[in-house]
Parts: C-alpha cells; structure tokens; sequence
C-alpha cells in the first residue's frame, strides 16, 4: 500500500529519511576526490564571461520544470479523478525517465553544451504545453508528462555543464548560484502557475511554463564572442 494512501504526513516524513539514508551509503563509498576550488563571492562568480546570462536561463528554466511538477499531479487529479494512489505512480514514472534523459545527452554536454540548452528548452516549451492543453486521456497526458521529464533530465546536465565551462575556477560559486536559482525557481514556477491557473485554467498553466522555457533558451542563442 503506498504510504500516501495511509497519511500525507507519513509520507513526507518516510520518503526524505529513506532518500536521505541512500544519498549517505551513496556518499560513503564514493571515493576520495581532491579538494574544491577556493570558495568565491557571488559577485566574482559573476564577473565570469556569460554566468549572468546562464544564471537568467537556470531560473527560467527551473521555474518552468518546478512549476510543472508542482500542478502535473492536480492536473491528473482535476481532469481524470485518479486517485492518490494512481497519481503517485505516475508522479513516480516521470521520476524514472528523468534519469535516462540526462544519462543520454551526457555524451554531448561537453561540446555542445549551448546548443543543447537552446533546443531542449524549446523543445520542453512544446511539451509542457501540450501537456496541459491537449488531455484527450490519461495515458496520453502521462506521455506527455515522461516526454517533459526526459526532455528536463537533459536539459538539467546540460545547464550544469555549460556553467561549470563558463567558470572553471570557481565551480563552488558556480554551484551555489545554480542552487540559488533551482530554489528560486519552486517559488516563481508555483506562483506563476497559481495565478495563470485562477484566471484561465489549466491550458493557460502550460502557457505560462513554456514562456519560461522559451525565456530559458534567449541566453543561449548567441554564443559568447
């Protein structure tokens, strides 16, 4: 029985420990790797030639990813009545081809990295919205939602990569922004999705997500000079 289905407050109390206890065995036998850089300000980390336009993209493009992560389960709820059981396998599927989207482009990140970002932001622009606007049945918009899992998990190592090119010397500031803006982007991806869901519905939800992920990709498009 899915822990969800007894209470939601079990859930979240059981599902972090659990992650939490395999990240540990993870890090514990993961060898030993050399010290980091030396830490840098913020404002150094952006001294960088294209961190600042990377760092706009990051956060649109992670407010577009959160947002529809945070509304895809009310969607499946509101337009097919899945119960909550159902819902979290689906969730957790989305979860699954995650994983081999960024696995799969991990070939290409190093020499393609700008390119990379360019169309998998747009090609996520697509998916969220077909996502939210087109529900014809379950399975479809299940499809949907791994497509934009998939497309995400590359998207993500791509994003990552190509700050990490930009700033070599200071990957530990780099991380710290990138981490700022994945936070970030819960709260801006929720409260855009919020108020696009009051005043059109679900359809103008995937509209407010791919302008994100289309604002993700402007960045990208010239190359640095």
């Amino acid at each position: 029985m899915p822990v969800g289905e007894v209470s939601w407050r079990l859930a979240w109390l059981v599902i972090p420990v659990c992650m939490a206890l395999v990240a540990t065995i993870l890090l514990l036998r993961r060898p030993a790797t050399p010290p980091a850089p030396a830490r840098a300000g913020l404002r150094a980390v952006f001294t960088y030639p294209g961190v600042v336009r990377w760092s706009a993209g990051e956060l649109l493009a992670f407010s577009g990813w959160a947002g529809a992560l945070v509304y895809v389960g009310a969607l499946l709820v509101d337009t097919y009545g899945l119960s909550i059981a159902a819902t979290g396998l689906a969730l957790g599927f989305g979860a699954l081809v995650y994983v081999p989207g960024n696995l799969l482009f991990r070939r290409w990140v190093d020499a393609y990295s700008r390119r990379l970002l360019v169309a998998l932001a747009i090609s996520a622009a697509a998916a969220v919205s077909v996502l939210y606007a087109l529900r014809p049945s379950v399975w479809f918009t299940i499809a949907a939602f791994a497509a934009l899992s998939f497309i995400a998990g590359g998207r993500t190592l791509a994003g990552s990569a190509r700050g990490l090119g930009l700033a070599p010397e200071v990957r530990l500031g780099v991380t710290g922004v990138r981490t700022a803006a994945l936070q970030s982007g819960y709260f801006v991806g929720a409260a855009l999705g919020g108020i696009a869901l009051a005043s059109g519905g679900y359809s103008l939800v995937g509209a407010a997500f791919a302008v994100l992920f289309l604002g993700a990709a402007i960045p990208h498009l010239v190359p640095l000079r």
